[in-house]
């Protein structure tokens, strides 16, 4: 099952092609109307595909799958301007990721790391952040057992908010 998921993460690395201030990840392009995309995610066979707040669609898969699938869409003005995926919450997963980023994007032009106590634990947070032709692409690890998360994010430049955010 590893295994599968390693090639997951290399296919979509290899997918990726950045042009000026646009992403393209899979099937989904920075600029691309709301409706193209929810109908996009159609082959996609999601679990589940909500819409949030009218600027947000978020589609995934139940947890007790253990898919790890899970796929956070931001619109600006009805356009596509944010895409984050999950991915399985592995320090190894992590560790790939960002060297691979490291080839494709150089060192990353941002750094945070935090540490914080909350209700429930305590969350520790490392993120990496990449500048590609005016888009910013994000990688982070968050530690909050049992809710681990790595978290890669595509943002393009646009009119509703200034990134990072």
């Amino acid at each position: 099952m590893l295994k599968f998921f390693e090639a997951i993460f290399f296919i979509t690395l290899l997918t990726f092609s950045f042009t000026a201030a646009s992403f393209e990840i899979d099937d989904f392009q920075s600029g691309m109307d709301k409706n193209m995309v929810k109908e996009l995610l159609n082959n996609w066979k999601f679990d589940r595909i909500q819409e949030f707040s009218g600027n947000a669609v978020i589609a995934y898969d139940l947890p007790e799958k253990e898919s790890f699938r899970q796929f956070t869409f931001v619109f600006c003005n009805d356009k596509l301007v944010s895409f984050e995926q999950a991915i399985k919450p592995e320090v190894k997963n992590f560790i790939l990721m960002s060297s691979n980023y490291n080839k494709l994007y150089g060192q990353p032009a941002k750094v945070e790391a935090t540490n914080n106590v909350i209700s429930i634990g305590e969350k520790n947070q490392l993120a990496m952040y990449w500048r590609k032709s005016g888009d910013l692409i994000g990688l982070k690890i968050v530690l909050l057992p049992p809710n681990d998360q790595i978290i890669a994010t595509y943002e393009s430049p646009n009119t509703c908010w200034k990134i990072p955010r």
